[in-house]
This record gives structure tokens, C-alpha cells and sequence, in this order.
């Protein structure tokens, strides 16, 4: 391991790249858990306050899709903890990381997209606020890497 002259912590040569790769996905996929109950917990709160306003099929069409994304993301979740770290291909996790992430942000999107006009103006105010804190908690698990 070489280090910096100038900053004794700053790691350099050529297998920078590969390590930064593997600690933003050691980060993510260690704090991944709580971003994957907090989905599931919120998307069910939103789908059970807001049921009598939302069309039946529609509403548990978008929750089931909504849990089948997170039962994926778990799944890549343990398949990960399963493995050594020598036996990990952290480009790849990552990736499989941000497709997961990114399927379930198209999954909240796609939330008012579908609702907006079944809600009254107070359902609307919960569904922004849901939204808001779903967006602003994600900064803090997604944190490691900027795409």
C-alpha cells in the first residue's frame, strides 16, 4: 500500500480505482437494510392511510410491484453478506446497487404519477410529505456515491 508524500492518507498507484470501488460498495450494501425496511414500512403506510382514496387495483397493482423491488434488493442484499470479501466484485455490486436503488426510486415516481388526480388536497399533502422525507432520507444511504 503506497501512500501520499504530501498527504500521508491519500491513497495512490494503480489500485485506487478498484479499492474506492469496493468501499463505496462495502457502504452502501452495509447500510442498504434500512433503506429497504424504510421503503416497505413507508410504501405500505402510504398505500393503507391513503386506500380509500386510491383506486383498489391500481393501489395494491403499485404495492405489490413496489415489495417485489425491495424482496429483489434484499435478495442481492443477502447474496452479498454471503460472500468473503476477497470473493466480492464490487463494480458489479455496485451496479447491481444503483439498479436497485434506481428501480425503486422509478417506483415511488411513478406513485403520484398515478394517483394524483384520485387524491383530495390533504392526500396530496400526505403523499408530498411521504415523497419529501423519502427523498431527503435517501441522501443519507446514497450518500457514498453521486450517478
Amino acid at each position: 500500500m503506497e501512500f501520499s508524500a504530501q498527504n500521508p492518507g491519500l491513497r495512490t498507484g494503480a489500485r485506487d480505482e478498484g479499492y474506492v470501488y469496493a468501499e463505496k460498495s462495502d457502504l452502501l450494501y452495509r447500510h442498504g437494510s434500512g433503506g429497504i425496511y424504510v421503503s416497505g414500512a413507508t410504501s405500505s403506510f402510504l398505500v393503507l392511510t391513503l386506500h380509500t382514496s386510491l383506486p383498489p387495483a391500481g393501489a395494491i397493482a403499485w404495492w405489490v410491484s413496489m415489495l417485489l423491488v425491495l424482496f429483489g434488493r434484499a435478495v442481492m442484499l443477502w447474496r452479498w453478506s454471503r460472500r468473503r470479501a476477497g470473493d466480492r466484485q464490487p463494480e458489479q455490486d455496485l451496479r447491481f446497487f444503483l439498479a436497485g436503488v434506481s428501480l425503486t426510486a422509478a417506483a415511488w415516481a411513478i406513485f403520484p404519477l398515478l394517483f394524483f388526480d384520485y387524491l383530495s388536497v390533504v392526500d396530496r399533502a400526505i403523499m408530498a410529505t411521504v415523497l419529501a422525507g423519502m427523498a431527503g432520507g435517501s441522501t443519507m444511504v446514497l450518500a457514498a456515491e453521486k450517478y
